[in-house]
């Protein structure tokens, strides 16, 4: 399905058919709502061998791209607990897309992740900044995806002014 920025919620008809003569056995509605979340909120990092991670949106700006004068960077400061685990852990590495006004997602292989430290112990939280490169100087920026390589966040950021 194709998704856009202010789009939260889907509805639809679900359809079974018998796969070898087609007819239609039941039909249920369904409505499915994105979760949301906005800068200060703190949401959960999901790893896929179980491992959660607190994760805290603390700021957003864009700064002018250092290669291109015609593209801006996106800069999500964001701060990293360790709080589910009880021994030492490494920081999950982050990765994002954003979705500007008009409905186009960006950032697939040119965000990256700076983090000062590697390990994190049990309670304690690191600070580190996602970077997304090369989107145009003229689109607004208006949502984040933030996603990991070997797990999920269930949130969209939602980036307001």
């Amino acid at each position: 399905m194709e998704r856009f920025p202010g789009e939260y919620e889907f509805n639809g008809i679900l359809y079974i058919r018998n796969g070898t003569t087609n007819k239609i056995l039941d039909a249920k509605n369904f409505s499915v709502s994105i979760p949301t979340a906005k800068i200060g909120d703190t949401i959960l990092i999901h790893k896929r061998d179980g491992k959660k991670f607190d994760l805290t949106l603390n700021s957003w700006h864009i700064e002018p791209n250092k290669w291109d004068e015609n593209e801006v960077d996106i800069v999500i400061n964001v701060t990293i607990k360790n709080s589910y685990s009880r021994t030492e852990e490494e920081v999950p590495s982050l990765s994002g897309v954003i979705m500007t006004e008009k409905g186009y997602v960006l950032g697939y292989g040119t965000s990256h992740f700076y983090c000062p430290t590697r390990d994190i112990l049990p309670e304690e939280s690191v600070t580190g900044e996602l970077r997304i490169e090369g989107i145009p100087k003229n689109w607004k920026p208006v949502e984040l995806e933030i996603f990991l390589l070997y797990g999920y966040v269930e949130e969209i950021i939602i980036l307001g002014d």
